[in-house]
């Protein structure tokens, strides 16, 4: 995706509300003068922008699209860190002064990772574009380009208004932006107008934290995952996450992609693809540590599948737009994949369209519990699909709107076509037994049935029942004489 000239404040406000005001850094003057550069000091916040732009430059950073930086820059980072200080207070450490490196406009080439291991927010100058404005490029594959280790609790990582990119693509290992699980925990992530493009294998992998933020950044990519939380460490987790009004563009695999999460919030971010994304949000979950996520008023265009979660307690899927879903395989041909002991999962207010299901279950023992499915539009193009399979749910079903589907389902209410149904002559006394295919259906859940344009004879009782994966509709003959049945449409209702 080209947007050469194009600035990011063109697609997105500003981050200025997101990144307040802070104690800000200056040299000082009675520095040792055994110091490789000054140290620096807590100032009013008028004086930081140009000291720590001068920070940058002296550390010897060029940022000519020609030099090699990495020492220059990791040199600014640590002159940085250590002037913010930490005072422990009880069992919390809290952070006194977070520092601030601004970035000046110009392209910043790395050929190793940068570390960073204590509170720090760096901004860029200029709008963030690739054509200028602030832009850093790791030129090695399958390395970071940032890499955040807390040495302590209480540390914040901000980022805006700049661009991190790789120097070329592919599934190698590297991140441009991860943090890891180490001595102390990111309290604090903001994330903010930042183009995040063609990482080695994800943009931001964050494996243990609280209070994320990522909001208004432009994801130009087709490595693995865009978005990773709770996965890269056996004993890492996310909370109190927001992903919230972002940009996904031709994403090869996943868009975002959660393991041990717990209260993430998944909001009014667009993803578009001239191809195919595997799956907008992928939730790999564990029992108990993964709960207590929004899907909520995203806009999404040719992905196989919307939500695929797994060993998720407490999931909404509310109010998202998607057209063009459903191009892959099964089982990932499904607007919404429930599988692996789903519980409390709501589904409601989607308009989804494409060549896809509704809830695929391959594992017949992976139940989805407490379900609510309703309300819902589901538009089924591909004639092998069928708009809403939940074989393996309990809970609420039905109240939806589906057309196109070409395999008949529970949820929704459809008709027979072509009179189809005909039960012909039945005897005196006996019952004439019809049986119509319904995908999903289960003995005990709830029929409803009317004949339409045809009125049935005098002394014709017409009942019926669910089956597995079928209505059994009954003809009862309750007079002394023959009855001719001529054929005829339903119309079927199975709710659950």
């Amino acid at each position: 995706m080209s947007i050469a000239g194009v600035g990011m404040a063109g697609l997105f406000p500003s981050a200025q509300s997101l990144f307040a005001a802070v104690p800000r850094l200056s040299p000082d003057i009675g520095a040792s003068k055994s110091s490789k550069a000054p140290r620096l000091t807590l100032l009013p916040a008028a004086s930081q922008h140009s000291v720590m732009e001068r920070s940058l430059s002296r550390a010897g950073a060029v940022g000519d699209g020609k030099t090699i930086d990495t020492g220059a820059i990791q040199d600014a980072i640590a002159e940085v860190e250590r002037n913010t200080r930490f005072e422990v207070d009880g069992g919390n450490t809290p952070f006194l002064g977070v520092g601030e490196l601004v970035w000046p406009q110009g392209l910043f080439l790395v050929d190793d990772t940068i570390r960073i291991t204590r509170s720090l927010r760096m901004r860029g100058e200029g709008q963030a574009e690739y054509s200028s404005g602030a832009r850093i490029q790791q030129q090695r594959p399958g390395k970071d380009l940032f890499l955040v280790e807390p040495i302590a609790q209480g540390c914040s990582i901000g980022l805006s208004n700049m661009v991190l990119r790789a120097n070329g693509g592919g599934l190698s290992g590297g991140a441009l932006l991860r943090i890891a699980k180490a001595a102390g925990t990111c309290n604090t992530i903001r994330i903010a107008e930042v183009v995040l493009a063609t990482p080695q294998s994800h943009a931001i992998d964050i494996a243990n934290s609280d209070d994320v933020l990522i909001s208004r950044c432009l994801f130009d990519v087709s490595g693995a995952q865009c978005i990773r939380m709770g996965l890269a460490s056996p004993d890492g987790r996310v909370t109190n996450a927001r992903i919230t009004d972002n940009y996904f563009f031709s994403v090869a695999g996943e868009c975002i992609e959660l393991g041990k999460v717990e209260g993430v919030l998944i909001q009014s971010n667009n993803s578009f693809t001239e191809s195919a994304t595997r799956t907008f949000v992928k939730i790999r979950g564990e029992t108990g540590k993964t709960q207590n996520i929004v899907v909520r008023g995203n806009s999404i265009n040719k992905s196989d599948c919307l939500v695929d979660a797994a060993m998720t307690d407490g999931l909404i899927v509310e109010s998202n737009i998607g057209k063009a879903m459903g191009a892959g395989v099964a089982p990932r041909r499904a607007l919404v994949c429930l599988s692996g002991a789903c519980a409390g999962v709501i589904v409601t207010g989607n308009r989804l369209q494409g060549e896809a299901t509704l809830g695929l279950y391959d594992d017949a023992a992976a139940i989805v519990r407490d379900a609510v499915i309703t309300n819902n539009a589901f538009t089924a193009t591909g004639a092998h699909t069928a708009a809403l399979t939940a074989a393996n749910t309990q809970g609420r079903i039905g109240d939806n709107q589906i057309a196109g589907s070409a395999r008949n389902g529970i949820g929704y209410r459809w008709t027979t076509a072509n009179k189809s149904l005909s039960p012909g002559t039945v005897a005196a006394g006996a019952a004439a037994v019809v049986t119509v295919p319904v995908i999903s259906a289960l003995p005990g859940d709830r029929v409803a049935i009317d004949v339409l344009k045809y009125t049935l004879p005098d002394g014709v009782v017409l009942t019926s029942q669910a089956d597995k994966d079928a209505v059994t509709v009954r003809y009862a003959n309750v007079t002394q004489k023959p009855i001719q049945i001529l054929p005829h449409d339903l119309a079927v209702m199975v709710t659950r």
